[in-house]
């Protein structure tokens, strides 16, 4: 119960504090990101160099809608970084308590990210079939000290 607290108070500060994470398309809202290079992160004291945002195209979705996020990292640091790409091998998500991907980052850094590079990545969610809030919360499996780039996103199910 106190780390959904925690997470909620990090995620309204996140968002007054950052305003737009990203420079993005009119039709995808910016969320609250939970690291930045030029911030410490409030959980740990530790500057990240990536940053970790989900976006949706709208905030409500109908029961049953297919549900597109898409999970952007973001080079904030002033050096190129070499990072995992965004897959189930550097990714985890809790999808609504769902869990995908791994919680450690494996495989072959073959991504050279500049300074203020993206990276992206569309995944979709389908079955979601009863009304109320549906959770998204992703990290990045590569960190510093052990505190990784993470966002979340909170979304509207409504009936048909």
């Amino acid at each position: 119960m106190l780390k959904k607290i925690i997470l909620i108070l990090i995620l309204a500060l996140a968002a007054v504090i950052f305003k737009t994470p990203l420079s993005c398309a009119e039709d995808i809202l910016p969320v609250a990101v939970l690291s930045e290079e030029a911030t410490l992160n409030p959980v740990s004291d530790v500057k990240l160099p990536l940053v970790l945002a989900l976006r949706t195209r709208k905030s409500t979705f109908a029961a049953g809608e297919k549900i597109v996020f898409e999970l952007v990292l973001t080079n904030v640091s002033g050096s190129a970084l070499k990072v995992f790409n965004l897959d189930n091998k550097a990714v985890f998500c809790d999808i609504n308590g769902t869990r995908w991907g791994t919680k450690d980052a494996s495989g072959e850094m073959s991504v050279i990210l500049s300074p203020g590079e993206s990276i992206r990545k569309n995944f979709k969610v389908t079955g979601v079939n009863i009304p109320g809030k549906f959770n998204i919360g992703c990290s990045y499996g590569m960190g510093i000290n052990e505190v990784n780039p993470e966002a979340a996103i909170a979304i509207d199910i409504v009936s048909k």
